[in-house]
């Protein structure tokens, strides 16, 4: 394993990262051969074609909820917050296995200063209209999110090395793109197919 790829990936890089191992494999993958990348309009017929195409190899990416929004003719009000695709594949020709990951010795600042995108009045009127839903039995719990934003000057991987370090999870993952930078760390795996079984870890509900 060449530790220079993993201390300063180059753009394409793909990384997944595993606290204690128990989680996901720790891989980093850093040579694509093909990219599929869409709005809500990219037919599935396209997606299953990229996928049948790249049988066996590495593929990364994920779907935007507006994409299932969209998929499944919903109707929403809300706006699209990040402009990236709302959908976006990489197929690697090869990816490597590590066993640890070298975080660098010197750390960034960490005084990020993230910003909803929703004032306070906005937030309660819409706890109060999931209340609303609950008493009328449309539903019986609801994931609320909103949006934080925050400016950072520094490298998109420092930021990571930052991020895993204060909150070293099960479930990381760093995707560079030449458009843009996806950092994510979390301690719930969204699903795992295994033959006729779906695993989720150790609750989704997010």
């Amino acid at each position: 394993m060449n530790n220079r790829l993993l201390q300063n990936p180059p753009v394409g890089t793909a990384l997944f990262l595993s606290n204690t191992g128990k989680g996901w494999k720790r891989i980093i993958a850093s040579n694509p051969i093909d990219v599929l990348a869409g709005d809500t309009t990219l037919p599935p017929a396209s997606v299953q074609r990229f996928f049948r195409k790249h049988t066996g190899r590495l593929i990364v990416g994920y779907f935007g909820y507006e994409y299932g929004v969209a998929i499944y003719q919903l109707n929403t009000t809300s706006p699209a917050l990040c402009r990236i695709p709302d959908i976006y594949f990489t197929a690697y020709k090869t990816f490597e296995e590590f066993d640890v990951f070298p975080l660098p010795a010197q750390n960034i600042d960490p005084a990020i200063n993230f910003h909803s995108t929703i004032d306070k009045r906005n937030y309660l009127d819409a706890v109060n209209h999931i209340i609303d839903h609950i008493r009328q039995g449309d539903i019986y719990q609801a994931n609320f999110t909103h949006f934080l934003r925050s400016k950072f000057a520094g490298a998109a991987f420092q930021l990571f090395c930052h991020l895993v370090r204060q909150n070293p999870v099960e479930f990381a993952s760093f995707i560079q793109t030449p458009e843009f930078t996806i950092h994510s760390l979390s301690p719930e795996r969204f699903a795992t197919i295994r033959g006729r079984s779906v695993f989720t870890e150790p609750i989704k509900g997010t």
